[in-house]
């Protein structure tokens, strides 16, 4: 349960820190100083278009995710915290019974698509478990409503740093 309450946490703060810009200079900026490890290699590996989608952050409307409702601003807050709270909730803690102490860093990419569905998940972590974890973790999320810009429905990129805390 530690472990779980850490990882929160940790989503938490990550979301706080990181925004999710479409812009890759920036992603890879910020999520740089969050981490040792750069992480220009997962924005690489992302597909072009992924890379070009506007981020939650500069849409009309965010996408919304189940029960939250509000302004745009409090719709963004909800959503950053309810996916925290499903990766918290959801993310398999026994990984850490064959893992070493301290921090194990995560980033994963995704899309939000127009049909409110998390699809394109791309994650780099020095641990293949944790990796297939957060990708296994994220796909599963619920759909939701999609975000608009105008009245169109659109995707959004969304990036989330996570960092699984062990025996610490």
């Amino acid at each position: 349960m530690k472990i779980i309450k850490n990882l929160l946490a940790i989503v938490c703060i990550s979301l706080l820190l990181v925004s999710c810009k479409s812009d890759k200079k920036e992603v890879v900026e910020s999520v740089n100083e969050l981490q040792e490890e750069p992480i220009e290699e997962i924005v690489k590996e992302a597909e072009p278009e992924m890379v070009e989608l506007k981020s939650v952050e500069t849409v009309e409307t965010p996408p919304i995710y189940p029960e939250c409702e509000g302004t745009p601003e409090e719709l963004k807050k909800c959503l950053q915290m309810s996916i925290s709270n499903y990766v918290a909730e959801n993310f398999n803690a026994d990984l850490s019974n064959n893992m070493k102490e301290g921090d194990h860093k995560i980033m994963v990419m995704f899309v939000i698509s127009e049909k409110g569905m998390i699809t394109k998940v791309k994650a780099k972590a020095a641990n293949e478990e944790l990796q297939a974890e957060a990708i296994r973790v994220l796909e599963s999320i619920p759909q939701m409503i999609p975000a608009k810009d105008g009245e169109n429905k659109v995707s959004v990129q969304y990036t989330l740093p996570i960092t699984f805390k062990v025996g610490i």
